[in-house]
């Protein structure tokens, strides 16, 4: 892979999102994603793109990521020799998938439910219109003698 890869790590979410803004603000780069690392509340921003863009979105992101929040690193694998972002990206393409299937067996499950019969109460609230007719200036009338 010809690419490099930056990573950027920050404590909180307001200091991610700014990261994110300024670096790909800065350079012809790709966000591939935004990581939320198991305790302590850090972000793990990655970006792609070649060697040169990279260093200079993740310079640009830790300048201000460090004027935003308290804790921000960086750094930049050139030349990644193994194929770590087709790998995630396939694994989070693999995972959403599943997540679809399961949202259709469930709306499949719910459709399949019988409609609910409607009470006495139900239908009289939609309203009796058998004694009801269209006069000629397009006002209904009640035909019935409780008017």
């Amino acid at each position: 892979m010809s690419g490099a890869l930056g990573l950027i790590q920050v404590e909180a979410l307001s200091a991610a999102y700014a990261a994110a803004d300024a670096a790909l603000k800065s350079a012809d780069v790709t966000l591939v994603g935004l990581e939320i690392v198991e305790g302590g509340g850090l972000m793990l921003l990655k970006i792609t793109g070649d060697v040169a863009s990279v260093q200079a979105a993740v310079d640009s992101g830790l300048r201000v990521a460090r004027t935003v929040g308290n804790h921000a690193v960086g750094h930049v694998i050139a030349r990644t020799a193994l194929p770590i972002i087709p790998v995630e990206t396939e694994l989070q393409e693999e995972s959403k998938e599943e997540s679809k299937e399961e949202s259709k067996e469930e709306s499949k499950e719910e459709s399949k439910e019988e409609p609910k019969e409607e009470s006495q109460e139900d239908l009289k609230t939609k309203g009796d219109v058998s004694n009801v007719e269209c006069t000629r200036n397009g006002r209904n009338k009640r035909t019935d003698s409780s008017n």
